[in-house]
């Protein structure tokens, strides 16, 4: 129940967090108007539950009798890339498809891009966090984003007083000697208590992410990606290696068990279950995890914080989170293109946007809608990492998850220095990119 939950949050607050104008020439000019003219028959392919997608389309024809003919259908995320490819290939594929940044390459050469001539860039980058610029190309927006899902830390408020401590680290350089007062361990080393889920791929939901944070926050990252010019490179190696290496040292050290801060192993409970059952002190995940953690034990006693950042004295020093960014697309093989995008410009005005955003409990990408604080403390930890929020672009993900889980394993292993991992794992994405 707690992953469905999971899933319906991040997919539905994908379709609602924002506004864009999405333009090509044959598109209609976008309209203040309450409700829309008849859109036509638009249909839409995701992966949020049928149930949920079909009685919000209910309240929405309610009121605007012009959206009459949409359609959502769900496909499994399992089968979702085999069924999207083979109905675009026999001309019957839908109109929209609903995608992240870490899917965006894998269905690059099935999209419709926007025309810079209607949606330019200084537009989109007016509109939208810096984070959802990963949708821009050369030849126009492959996306058009409506929300982001932020990592931030989770922290429980039993352990933190017990332990002496009053509030999360804002910093990185603040945990290790969290970890060292919270983490209990018995007489042969075995950890009771944990303080950070930081250390290890197996057991830690979301791993590939909290080190892509890591990476981010001192210059590096698992690709680096320029819209201007639309090149994507590794950044592992070469002027990364160094910056890189930093933020993998970091993550293993909380899994070396000679070491004094460390907190995890991979005999432990996944992460998320661990901090469910009292027995984590800071987890880190994404606001999309929410109500998973709350289906897990409505009872535990947590709060939500932002992701600790680097130290202010660090040269390479920059605010940042990894972000899951969502985003429409129009798929070239859409026979109604135009009803596509009247479609989706309805779907993203304010009064949607917010309402939907108010019920899920989660800030969007449209700075806009960012600007004033919510009144749910919870709430005010989402949008203020929504801002920071930053995503990279995924050359394909069951990949790059074996590749980051390699270099960590290596390393914990004690089978590789901390650059040889980082340089093996910067020529397996060279290799991957080239393909």
């Amino acid at each position: 129940m707690g992953d469905k939950r999971k899933m319906f949050q991040m997919i539905v607050l994908a379709l609602f967090g924002g506004f864009a104008i999405l333009g090509v020439v044959l598109f209609a000019t976008y309209s203040n108007k309450a409700q829309s003219e008849n859109v036509g028959r638009v249909v839409i392919w995701g992966t949020i539950e049928q149930e949920i997608m079909n009685k919000f389309l209910e309240g929405v024809k309610a009121q605007d009798p012009g959206l009459k003919s949409v359609l959502y259908a769900k496909i499994p995320k399992k089968d979702f890339n085999e069924k999207v490819t083979d109905a675009l290939a026999a001309g019957e594929g839908p109109d929209i498809i609903i995608l992240t940044n870490e899917e965006l390459l894998s269905y690059k050469n099935k999209i419709f891009p926007v025309s810079y001539k209607t949606f330019d860039k200084r537009q989109f980058q007016d509109t939208f966090i810096e984070g959802a610029y990963v949708f821009m190309d050369p030849k126009g927006i492959y996306g058009i984003p409506f929300a982001v899902d932020p990592m931030v830390m989770y922290w429980n408020r039993d352990i933190f007083a017990d332990k002496g401590y009053v509030e999360p680290p804002k910093l990185w350089r603040q945990v290790p000697n969290m970890a060292r007062v919270i983490t209990e361990k018995d007489q042969v080393n075995n950890v009771l208590l944990s303080a950070i889920s930081l250390g290890a791929y197996e057991n830690i939901t979301g791993a590939k992410y909290i080190l892509q944070t890591l990476m981010m926050q001192v210059g590096a990252g698992i690709t680096l990606y320029n819209y201007n010019t639309g090149d994507i490179i590794s950044g592992l190696g070469n002027d990364y290696l160094t910056s890189a290496s930093k933020a993998l040292r970091f993550f293993t050290a909380f899994a070396n068990p000679v070491s004094d801060v460390y907190t995890w192993n991979r005999s432990l409970d996944n992460s998320i279950d661990l901090f469910a059952q009292d027995k984590l002190a800071m987890y880190l995940g994404f606001a999309s995890d929410l109500p998973v953690i709350l289906a897990k034990n409505p009872n535990l006693n947590f709060d939500v914080a932002l992701m600790p950042q680097v130290d202010k004295s660090d040269n390479d020093k920059k605010t940042r989170v990894y972000g899951r960014v969502w985003a429409f697309a129009i798929t070239k093989a859409s026979t109604n293109k135009n009803g596509a995008y009247r479609f989706i410009v309805q779907m993203l005005k304010p009064q949607y946007a917010n309402a939907l955003s108010e019920f899920l409990g989660i800030a969007n990408v449209q700075k806009s809608l960012l600007v004033k604080k919510p009144e749910d403390p919870l709430k005010v930890i989402f949008r203020d990492s929504a801002i920071i929020s930053f995503a990279y672009l995924d050359p394909k993900s069951s990949v790059t998850d074996s590749i980051i889980q390699e270099a960590i394993s290596s390393v914990v292993s004690g089978q590789s220095l901390i650059e040889n991992a980082i340089s093996r794992a910067d020529a397996r994405i060279r290799k991957l990119l080239d393909k």
